[in-house]
């Protein structure tokens, strides 16, 4: 049926010809439409069950280690454990052998003194690389190293054995003493901090594994208590905390270390200086397992703070992931991580998509019977123009609806809806689009007339334009003069401000008119600081190119003024009238006399709080004003996000 069989049919025809058309496209459309639903319900299972299990883990990890801290806060408190050992042992040694039996998921106890005597305790049950080192007898289920300094100053080391009934076994032979406690990172960190310590992973110098420490000086002073934890130890509590079958829990410092991961013996660890002596880590960069290089680079870039969850691509599979900073007294900058692979979360949800998907085609298959019935009393070109009617007065800069129509009518309202929009978006660059947006939406023409209300205003003028323009050519100027104004006014618009006018290369523009604006007076210095800082910016690229700055001095006040339209029949002008916007504008020209770029009034400083930093200049009468004005420079912003990128047109 060719082209020319649609001209001049009646309208139903047209109708349900394009009804019918649009039918197969909404079939479609719901098809795509249910499966990308389907995944986003997924995806915020996935979150909420990522947020959820982190907590969980979290927790346990914190219920493992918070074992070790009791005890060694506990037993830091008593000063008898301050005193050194004697060739007969030491006097808490019986406390300490139970204490060393009854904790879990730890490599061994010890107490280094100041005069480099030193006690080491370690529970030998679940510990081969202990008994293999120590050559330890078969009933030996306790060790304890004893160094001391025999009557010719030599320093000796012993260990001693004991059954599980903590009964003496046997002593292995007396050696001279190679190890001082005094020189170990855990002994010097427990010196600085006050409370505990946790040191940086290092290579544990008896059995040459790998762990962390956990000390503190004893009440008293002379002697530190510490408590070992391999990072094998922690792995395998770890490697236990699974949300899924693929699943992987770590923990990081900020460092780019890589401190706890189920599979430690795939990666390579590395010596590094700290300021109690060398360690030992898992340096990210330096190791190629893609999905922790991921997860740490996501973590840096968002700062290492707390999220419920976010979701990342490795090697063409999908994850989900989740961060939680460990507290502090568990070891600074450390961060609890867990990623997950999406479909096997979500594999459930998987299906109840699939059974949605089979029965919403069905549905949509049903349906097409009746479009014979719908296409009479449904125009979908209509409710798309009366759509596109209704945003008029929204103003905003989304591309025209096309609606493509063989009905006459329908096709001229919808090139006139084009025309009406492309005209009132020509109206709004010319004058506010706020105001343009309150005028149209009211459904009112303006009446001459203002009202009472308090406004803040802000005045920008360019330092020596007037021999800047003597400088370059007219086009250069307007071009140059363009890209300033669109930073500038990004900015303004960015922060709830209206421009109401540019007077050569001065801007004036305000706020809490004609559109309300809370905290208006902050919003304006918002603008100002920002500003500063863009020009700063443009000014930079300026100079690169060999041009003169645009360096720009701001003055910002606020008062009571009657802001509203004022003209004759023929032309008329939404300004602001009153003393207010005068003194803005002389604040401005009294950056020239105090060397400064931001001015603002003792009124605007009232309104601020706390959220700016501003510096008294002095008490002044602006020109044309018999009152003093106290004159305060605006520095700068205490609070994030002072500065803004470079918008508008570059």
């Amino acid at each position: 049926m060719g082209a020319g069989f649609f001209k001049g049919q009646p309208f139903r025809i047209h109708l349900l010809t394009i009804f019918l058309s649009i039918l197969f496209t909404i079939c479609g459309a719901l098809v795509t439409i249910n499966v990308y639903m389907g995944r986003d319900a997924a995806i915020t299972v996935a979150e909420r069950h990522m947020g959820t299990a982190i907590e969980s883990i979290s927790e346990r990890t914190q219920g493992l280690f918070r074992e070790i801290q009791t005890f060694v806060r506990t037993a830091s408190a008593m000063r008898a454990l301050s005193m050194p050992p004697g060739v007969d042992g030491h006097v808490m040694l019986p406390m300490l052998l139970e204490a060393i039996h009854s904790l879990n998921d730890v490599d061994g106890m010890f107490i280094g003194y100041a005069d480099g005597s030193f006690l080491h305790l370690v529970d030998l049950a679940d510990a081969p690389a202990w008994r293999e080192r120590l050559q330890a007898p078969a009933e030996a289920s306790l060790a304890v190293r004893t160094i001391l300094t025999d009557e010719n100053g030599k320093r000796i080391s012993r260990w001693t054995f004991f059954n599980a009934d903590e009964r003496f076994v046997a002593d292995g032979p007396t050696e001279e003493a190679t190890y001082d406690p005094r020189g170990r990172p855990w002994y010097k960190a427990a010196l600085d901090v006050d409370g505990l310590a946790w040191s940086a992973p290092y290579v544990f110098a008896t059995t040459g594994q790998v762990g962390l420490t956990v000390s503190r000086l004893v009440e008293g002073g002379g002697a530190v208590i510490g408590v070992d934890i391999t990072l094998d130890q922690l792995s395998q509590f770890l490697g236990q905390q699974k949300i899924s079958r693929s699943s992987v829990a770590a923990i990081f410092n900020r460092s780019g270390n890589l401190l706890v991961h189920p599979q430690l013996k795939d990666f390579t660890f590395s010596n590094i200086q700290t300021p109690y002596g060398q360690s030992t880590a898992i340096i990210i960069a330096d190791n190629d397992d893609h999905l922790m290089k991921s997860v740490y680079d996501l973590n840096r870039e968002n700062g290492w703070i707390k999220s419920p969850s976010y979701a990342f691509s490795v090697d063409g599979e999908n994850y989900i992931g989740s961060s939680l900073p460990l507290p502090s007294e568990i070891g600074n900058g450390m961060v609890l991580t867990i990623s997950a692979p999406i479909s096997e979360i979500t594999a459930n949800v998987d299906k109840i998509t699939r059974v949605t998907l089979f029965f919403s085609l069905l549905i949509v298959l049903v349906s097409i019977p009746l479009v014979a019935y719908v296409a009479r009393s449904v125009s979908q070109s209509l409710t798309a123009l009366a759509a596109e009617a209704e945003r008029l007065p929204l103003m905003d800069d989304a591309a025209p609806a096309r609606v493509s129509s063989r009905i006459r009518e329908i096709g001229k309202l919808a090139e006139a809806l084009a025309t009406s929009k492309a005209a009132l978006n020509t109206f709004g660059r010319y004058v506010p689009k706020s105001l343009v947006r309150k005028i149209v939406q009211s459904g009112e023409e303006p009446v001459l007339g203002g009202e009472r209300r308090m406004a803040t205003f802000l005045f920008t003028d360019i330092e020596g334009f007037t021999t800047i323009s003597e400088e370059i050519r007219p086009e250069e100027l307007i071009e140059r003069l363009s890209r300033y104004f669109s930073h500038i006014s990004h900015v303004i618009h960015e922060n709830g401000g209206t421009i109401n006018k540019y007077i050569g290369d001065a801007v004036m523009a305000m706020w809490n008119a004609p559109e309300l604006c809370d905290n208006h007076a902050a919003a304006a210095c918002r603008a100002a600081l920002q500003a500063r800082d863009i020009v700063e910016r443009f000014n930079l690229d300026l100079i690169a190119a060999g041009e003169p700055p645009f360096r720009t001095r701001f003055g910002v006040h606020c008062g009571d003024v009657v802001v509203g339209h004022i003209g004759d029949n023929d032309h008329i002008e939404y300004t602001a009238l009153g003393d207010a916007v005068n003194v803005s504008a002389r604040l401005e020209g009294l950056n020239k006399t105090y060397g400064t770029t931001i001015l603002v009034s003792e009124a605007v400083v009232a309104e601020l709080g706390d959220e700016f930093e501003t510096r008294f200049v002095a008490a002044v009468a602006p020109k044309g004003r018999a009152a003093e004005v106290r004159v305060y420079e605006l520095v700068s912003a205490r609070s994030v996000g002072a500065s803004v990128s470079m918008g508008g047109t570059a």
